[in-house]
């Protein structure tokens, strides 16, 4: 709520999106406003402002579209933990270049709801909405109900609205649907009901431009997000992996965990019984090392470009369990010969995540979860991944000795801080 008076206050006006029924004290997913297009180029400039003035970060921007800018603010809670708002900004609503609606349009047919913020009329929100479950062909029950609810509120003639897009026989058709409750024979026609909206609408060529500038943009500066976690067996490596990610589901569309390498070659997936003891195995000789070497060049170089990158893209969040840096602080556990030259070349040479968890934990801690490493041996590895932290860029030591939540607040922190960081370096402070 202070975020919407904000805006009015700085001269945006604005208008809710979508079912605004249990808001502001429910927020179930992201919040659909609309602005005009003078505004919109300055959205982040405002939105900025709004988040230095109330001591919050924005920590995702998506440019799905390029009229419209999906936003991700942080709000660091008394207790360790955050409040994640997403937030989504149009300025105009069509598809690739078809433009359905423009924010005037829409601005236009809005209404000041009980004291609280400007929403759309309800001819224009079941127009709106209706128009999204058509593009999308998908519509559930509860939305059924809702656009019926919305129909029942409306005190002008709904069909002259529809007019403007669909026949006037499809329009009766479509009202005459919601009246007699006919869910599954709604469904049904959606494919119809959009493909006479796409006919119904001109191709735009400035439109069409800017889409695929829109889609080189989101190639040349990824939203998604790299980080492997790295330590010791028993240093509670998985389990913070497992679980130090779950609250950031809403900055990251999807999530995807990976060990070890991307999986593009070989599968990476751990099959039959687990290997007891790997320390005491007995190292491959030279040849059979580097060739696994090349091996493993090849995952990480070209499983990147064609498996993770694409996902960065989508604005995934990728999480590698182990990754090849393991190697270079732990050769014996790989069963690697002694061979750095080729072994560190090959580290030059991959991709690198975006951040490196340190999972860190005391040998004796180390040795109690699990008794297959030495105390003597513990202790040199725990070295080994402390001095690997401290020479390589965006590593992040991560104490997790008594197992308790501060080890899965630090993760968060630390992805969020690098994702402010990262929108400050793209679009300036």
């Amino acid at each position: 709520m202070e975020f919407l008076t904000y805006l009015l206050n700085t001269g945006v006006r604005y208008c809710l999106l979508g079912n605004t029924d249990k808001l502001p004290e429910e927020i179930s997913s992201d919040i659909d406003i609309v602005i005009s297009l003078e505004k919109f180029k300055n959205i982040y400039s405002v939105v900025n402002k709004f988040c230095k003035q109330y001591g919050c970060s924005i920590v995702q921007i998506i440019e799905y579209a390029f009229n419209a800018r999906h936003f991700v603010l942080v709000f660091e809670t008394d207790q360790p933990g955050y409040h994640l708002l997403q937030i989504d900004f149009c300025s105009s609503y069509g598809y690739g270049a078809k433009e359905f609606t423009t924010a005037d349009i829409l601005l236009q047919n809005s209404e000041f709801r009980a004291g609280k913020f400007w929403t759309l009329r309800p001819e224009y929100e079941f127009f709106y909405y209706f128009l999204k479950k058509t593009v999308k062909e998908s519509i559930n029950e509860e939305q059924f109900c809702y656009l019926q609810n919305v129909l029942s509120n409306s005190s002008e003639n709904i069909n002259a609205v529809l007019g403007d897009y669909f026949s006037g026989t499809t329009a009766v058709v479509i009202k005459d649907l919601f009246d007699n409750n006919d869910f599954d024979q709604l469904k049904s026609k959606l494919k119809s009901f959009r493909h006479e909206l796409f006919a119904n609408s001109s191709f735009n060529l400035s439109n069409y431009l800017l889409a695929k500038w829109n889609r080189i943009k989101r190639v040349c500066r990824p939203t998604g997000l790299t980080v492997c976690f790295l330590g010791r067996d028993g240093s509670g490596k998985s389990y913070v992996s497992d679980n130090a990610v779950l609250s950031l589901r809403l900055v990251f569309p999807c999530q995807h965990k990976i060990h070890l390498y991307p999986g593009l070659i070989f599968s990476n997936q751990k099959k039959g019984s687990k290997i007891h003891e790997p320390h005491a195995q007995r190292p491959r000789n030279y040849v059979l090392s580097l060739l696994k070497l090349m091996l493993f060049f090849a995952e990480y170089t070209v499983g990147y470009l064609i498996k993770i990158f694409p996902l960065k893209i989508r604005s995934g969040l990728i999480i590698f369990d182990r990754y090849y840096h393991d190697i270079l602080i732990d050769r014996i556990r790989y069963r690697q010969a002694k061979m750095m030259n080729p072994t560190l070349a090959v580290a030059s040479l991959i991709p690198s995540p975006d951040l490196c968890f340190i999972i860190d934990a005391t040998s004796e801690v180390v040795v109690k979860r699990k008794g297959e490493l030495t105390f003597e041996k513990a202790e040199e590895l725990r070295k080994s991944y402390l001095n690997f932290a401290a020479t390589h860029k965006n590593s992040i030591i991560i104490g997790n000795s008594d197992e308790s939540e501060q080890a899965n607040y630090q993760v968060q922190k630390s992805v969020l801080t690098f994702l402010n960081k990262r929108i400050i370096n793209r679009y300036g402070a």
